[in-house]
């Protein structure tokens, strides 16, 4: 027969995994691989479970039960108030729980933030999400998150990695009585309606194990703009940090290539920015350069010559650099760079040491 500690958590857990099309993890003790919940014998307790992508899991470690009562009634107020859907757990050890899951279905994106999200794979949604309403939850219940303590490892992990575990309902833990040497007492992580005057202490008193009879979702609808502009944000430093790093290796590339080529000087002059009269050819023949001899491809070599745009005087124009980008990568056989850099007048020609090379 089934430990009915072990029914209820498994109930709780086919609860969750309905939320979610992450497989849930489990563990039976703090050592144990994780493994998923469906694959593991009902024999034991579980101890931790894996904490869901859309599930904020606010945990006060402090120690002080003031502390826990007084931050934790203030974090209950607001929910009830806004009318967010909760329920709170007393650990077993120090602290409160406090769950949340949010309807992801309740917020919608427009189709160009799925095409930047889509082209920017390392975007953590669901971390970035946690975080900005774990923070709002914060700031409107009016928190003191350092004397709460509370756990961001809860909040801020990876959508790449395993997750983060916390204690799971029915989650047994000994606690040593100093009284009767060598004697435990059994406690365990419970649903609870209301913070506990006191920390809940097994010699004196036990709260009685419960677990929820529901999951409820909260609806973030009224949230979805500042979510959008939370992605637009991080969109916009993904694309910067991109085009840093892009010219970042385009320098590496082309101080590889002019050692390679011995110093070329028309190369040299030419990325160094050009006078007007001199730009077009200039501009063509380093586009052939990173075609033939870079070997980067169209989208650096866009960039490249955006920043060497800027390096003349004046400025040259981005829509010819665009142009001549395109067409001569658009070529079977690109131009040699040596012409276009003779007829500028800054290559040595005939004694050009990458020629003699």
């Amino acid at each position: 027969m089934i430990n009915p500690i072990v029914a209820s958590q498994r109930d709780l857990l086919r609860k969750l995994q309905c939320l979610t099309d992450k497989p849930i993890l489990i563990q039976r003790h703090l050592k144990n691989t994780w493994h998923e919940w469906e694959n593991d014998i009902p024999i034991l307790p579980f101890q931790t479970r894996s904490i869901l992508l859309n599930e904020l899991s606010l945990d006060m470690d402090t120690r002080n039960w003031e502390v826990q009562k007084k931050e934790g009634e203030k974090l209950v107020s607001f929910f009830k108030h806004d009318e967010i859907p909760f329920y709170m757990a007393f650990s077993g050890g120090k602290s409160m729980h406090y769950h949340l899951f949010l309807d992801k279905n309740t917020i919608t994106f427009p189709d160009e933030i799925h095409r930047e999200l889509k082209a920017h794979p390392e975007i953590d949604v669901p971390c970035l999400v946690r975080e900005h309403l774990t923070n709002y939850i914060v700031l409107k219940a009016d928190i003191d998150s350092d004397a709460a303590e509370l756990d961001y490892s809860n909040i801020s992990w990876s959508k790449d990695s395993q997750g983060s575990m916390i204690r799971m309902e029915g989650c047994q833990r000994k606690i040593g009585d100093p009284d009767n040497l060598g004697k435990f007492l059994t406690t365990f992580k419970t649903m609870v309606d209301d913070i506990p005057n006191q920390k809940p202490d097994p010699k004196i008193f036990s709260l009685p194990l419960r677990f929820p009879d529901k999951v409820e979702l909260w609806n973030i609808s009224h949230l979805q703009n500042d979510i959008i502009e939370l992605l637009e944000s991080q969109i916009a430093k993904c694309k910067e940090n991109r085009a840093a790093m892009q010219i970042a290796r385009l320098r590496t590339l082309t101080g590889s290539h002019l050692r390679s080529r011995k110093k070329c000087i028309g190369f040299q002059r030419a990325e160094a920015g050009v006078i007007e009269g001199i730009r077009d050819f200039v501009c063509t023949g380093l586009v052939c350069a990173c075609n033939k001899w870079l070997k980067i491809d169209h989208a650096q070599c866009q960039i490249f010559m955006h920043q060497w745009s800027m390096r003349c005087s004046p400025a040259f124009d981005l829509k010819v650099i665009d142009y001549n980008v395109n067409r001569i990568y658009g070529m079977e056989k690109p131009y040699s760079p040596c012409g276009f850099f003779i007829k500028a007048g800054l290559c040595e020609g005939s004694k050009c040491r990458v020629c003699k090379g």
